[in-house]
């Protein structure tokens, strides 16, 4: 399997129970997506293994799992550390206004006001709210993604339509779209 057609779900985080349950910590928006769970991938030595779950048990981000082959805490535990992966199919389809952060590295972005910003980069998951990064030739633009910003996602044309706060993009690229580092005179 390759990373390519899946996504990073979270991280073994320790053993549960005496039979080699595995707790997994889920980095994921609705946890409740993954209570009946029947698959995912470990990471393990830089390849992906197929785990195939007997049994599961949800607490908030902590998914409990009874795995197939692991009997006794001291087998689960070579396990603990190991990233998680899911297909990208276990993903539910968004509309156009909505992203995974995984999905718009290498997107367009245009600003309703601005134009053409630059090219997306990432998002930055941010306690607060996430954080758009743009890469627009050499500058890195950061945008707040509050409510409202993602105006359209067009996954066919890979663009990314967006209404960033009054001036924000200014800052980064002056008035005219061109970086204003380049054009400014040094300090005497």
């Amino acid at each position: 399997m390759n990373k390519e057609n899946c996504f990073l779900a979270g991280r073994i985080v320790r053993t549960a129970g005496v039979k080699g349950e595995l707790s997994i910590e889920l980095d994921v928006d609705d946890p409740s997506r993954y209570r009946g769970l029947d698959s995912f991938f470990a990471e393990v030595n830089g390849s992906l293994v197929p785990f195939f779950v007997q049994r599961s048990s949800l607490r908030e981000k902590q998914l409990t799992v009874a795995v197939e082959g692991i009997t006794d805490p001291v087998q689960a535990k070579t396990f603990v550390g190991c990233s998680v992966w899911m297909l990208l199919t276990r993903l539910p389809q968004l509309d156009e206004t909505r992203f995974y952060f995984h999905e718009i590295g290498g997107f367009r972005v245009i600003d309703e006001q601005f134009g053409e910003t630059g090219i997306a980069k990432e998002v930055m998951d941010r306690s607060m709210q996430p954080v758009l990064v743009v890469v627009k030739e050499r500058t890195e633009i950061l945008i707040p993604l509050a409510k409202g910003v993602v105006k359209k996602v067009d996954r066919e044309k890979r663009e990314l339509l967006i209404r960033a706060p009054e001036g924000l993009i200014d800052i980064y690229l002056g008035p005219g779209g061109e970086s204003e580092r380049e054009q400014d005179e040094p300090f005497d």
